[in-house]
């Protein structure tokens, strides 16, 4: 007996994602609803509420160039709905006939994952797609002026537009990594609009910046990327605005003069605003750390502060080290405990943990400076490589 197709719409709506797209390729009669805009409201107001799942956190060395953002698992006990989805297994690109040398992950957001691709010949690739539907898209290489190299360029992000839980766009950034003493930026500009590179050339009034090649891994949101900068500011750019200004933020009062010998700061996103996770060593090392997680105000462009506590107040000690805030809610923080080499989730506000599985052999290094992204699936499809009419 036939089903009523809303039926089949919402009992399709609560399968596992990596279910969905298994169906959506195999059943012509699936996709076209299953890529509808009401069926991707339909899907994330089901998601929504799962604020534990269990998704992949894509952590950058930043010190280190070829490292790169390697995938690491919580694996905690709470499992997404979504079920695993592997970034291994999900990576099947377009790669006949070519050599590579190395692939990673330069920048993710809203569900879609660029790729940078080294091949034998030194030349430089950029592939954009969505792991879970194993589409991906190769980006034409951008126009590095003679004399340069991609070397000179940081992969510093990918921003998406979007509206209703549906993808209209995205833009991926280059940064010039250039020792200057007057805060200008350079940045190489994919659109999906045009189908083409472009360089824009932006001012950044106020305080005083040194851009290099430390401005790096931003976090990217509404379009939007933030990013740390040696001066101790976040500095902000709306990459689908017509601003020619980068913003420069400064820090909170109370981590004016960083970054200090005794903490290390992280930096994320949760509830739809951008994070700063400060956390202060105590001279005690019988004690654990103080942190203070703080979330910045679009509007005012000020910090509100959400969390101020010691980590002793949970029960955990010094070998617990913040990674993250869950990026549905920002009562969750994420941390690697060294003691027991696993990661684990501590609801600051019921001190409820939820512990992993043991990695021995697993090695996390921090830097004082560094930038995690979290990798939460979607069924966005990204758009083709074909100009747009305006």
């Amino acid at each position: 007996m036939d089903l009523p197709e809303e039926l089949v719409i919402n009992i399709i709506a609560r399968l596992p994602m990596k279910s969905l797209a298994r169906f959506k390729s195999v059943y012509r009669e699936w996709k076209p609803f299953t890529e509808s805009k009401y069926f991707r409201h339909l899907y994330h107001s089901n998601t929504s509420s799962t604020s534990c799942s269990n998704w992949s956190i894509l952590r950058r060395d930043v010190g280190s160039r070829r490292s790169g953002l390697e995938e690491v698992k919580l694996d905690l006990p709470r499992e997404s709905r979504h079920g695993n989805t592997s970034f291994a297994s999900c990576f099947t690109l377009n790669t006949k006939n070519i050599k590579i040398k190395e692939i990673r992950v330069a920048a993710c957001t809203d569900g879609l994952v660029l790729l940078r691709l080294e091949l034998d010949d030194m030349t430089i690739r950029y592939d954009i797609g969505n792991p879970v539907l194993q589409q991906w898209i190769q980006l034409p290489p951008p126009p590095i002026p003679r004399g340069s190299s991609h070397y000179n360029y940081n992969d510093s992000g990918l921003v998406t537009r979007m509206h209703n839980h549906t993808l209209l766009g995205y833009k991926v950034v280059l940064i010039h990594r250039e020792f200057r003493s007057f805060p200008t930026y350079r940045f190489f500009i994919f659109s999906s609009d045009t189908v083409e590179w472009s360089l824009q050339v932006h001012s950044c009034p106020g305080p005083s910046t040194n851009v290099t090649s430390r401005t790096s891994n931003p976090v990217s949101l509404n379009g939007k990327l933030h990013w740390l900068d040696l001066s101790g500011h976040i500095t902000v750019h709306d990459f689908f605005s017509n601003d020619d200004q980068v913003r420069a933020i400064s820090l909170p009062a109370k981590m004016q003069g960083s970054p200090r010998p005794s903490g290390m700061m992280v930096y994320t996103t949760s509830q739809g605003s951008f994070v700063l996770i400060d956390v202060e060593f105590m001279e005690d090392v019988t004690k654990s750390y103080n942190v203070r997680i703080w979330r910045l105000k679009c509007d005012s462009w000020s910090w509100e502060k959400a969390w101020d506590i010691n980590l002793a107040c949970v029960g955990l000690g010094r070998s617990c080290v913040p990674m993250a805030i869950n990026v549905f809610d920002i009562d969750i923080i994420y941390l690697w405990d060294f003691h027991n080499k696993c990661f684990l989730a501590c609801n600051l506000r019921t001190n409820t943990k939820s512990y992993g599985a043991r990695k021995d052999g697993y090695a996390i290094f921090f830097e004082r400076w560094w930038c995690l992204s979290q990798f939460v699936p979607s069924l966005q499809v990204v758009p083709t490589l074909e100009p747009k009419l305006i």
